[in-house]
């Protein structure tokens, strides 16, 4: 009998969990390398340093990142967290863009990544604009992180505060919400939040996961990434957390 590993099944507290029964919106692995390529139809990125200019996604939604302008193009960087590949923008240039996804509450996402930059503000997804209303919010603590849409509904938003401790090393952040209420969690530990309500928010092109805040470049290395269409109860973080952490080693 012949088995392949074809990178869906990992072992989470104990248990086979397959992201795929929660039928993710999108989900970009860097550590699948039959995912990353230099461009669309062209080589496979596989060595440290090759460009990565399309980048596959394993939910079945075909949000496939792109970048096809080579000053543009993020990098493979091999062997870095839990002895897996990475994908790393520089800072000055380089970022990618899904063009085809939507987003509306209720939905769930998680990332498993860190800053290369410490002073770095990181936009993980959407377009900014001005007049934003969050729909979480951190007062008390300005190292939190925060998604948030544009007055006119038209954006969603994953923002990175300049002053976020994610600096030293992997975190693993998920926020979920059904509109109104959510929960916003970084290493699995919630943080204090004020949901807003009105969630809803879309955008036909979205400068997803690299592009930086206010025109400016994103210095990151992102590991993982998985977006639901449905707010995630307890448990089901907990399963999606598990598997994210068993894998990438971001905590004890």
């Amino acid at each position: 009998m012949i088995s392949l590993d074809l990178g869906l099944w990992r072992r989470s507290g104990g248990t086979s969990f397959n992201p795929l029964t929660l039928s993710p919106a999108l989900w970009l692995d860097a550590a699948d390398s039959a995912t990353l390529f230099q461009s669309n139809g062209g080589s496979a990125a596989g060595a440290d340093g090759d460009p990565v200019g399309y980048w596959l996604d394993k939910s079945g939604n075909n949000n496939h990142a792109t970048q096809t302008s080579g000053s543009n193009k993020p990098t493979l960087k091999t062997v870095i967290q839990n002895s897996k590949n990475i994908v790393r923008t520089n800072g000055t240039s380089s970022f990618m863009t899904i063009s085809t996804m939507t987003m509306n509450a209720p939905f769930s996402f998680y990332l498993v990544v860190k800053k290369t930059n410490v002073s770095a503000v990181l936009e993980l997804a959407g377009n900014n604009a001005s007049s934003n209303r969050y729909l979480f919010e951190n007062y008390s603590d300005s190292k939190t992180y925060y998604p948030f849409k544009n007055s006119s509904n038209t954006s969603l938003n994953i923002f990175v505060s300049g002053t976020m401790d994610i600096y030293s090393s992997f975190v693993l952040l998920n926020a979920s919400t059904d509109g109104t209420t959510g929960t916003l969690k970084r290493n699995n530990v919630a943080t204090t939040n004020t949901p807003q309500s009105s969630a809803s928010a879309t955008n036909g092109s979205w400068n997803l996961l690299f592009k930086g805040y206010g025109g400016s470049f994103s210095s990151m290395d992102l590991a993982e990434t998985l977006w639901f269409q449905s707010a995630h109860d307890d448990t089901t973080q907990t399963l999606v957390i598990n598997y994210l952490n068993a894998k990438w080693g971001v905590y004890a």
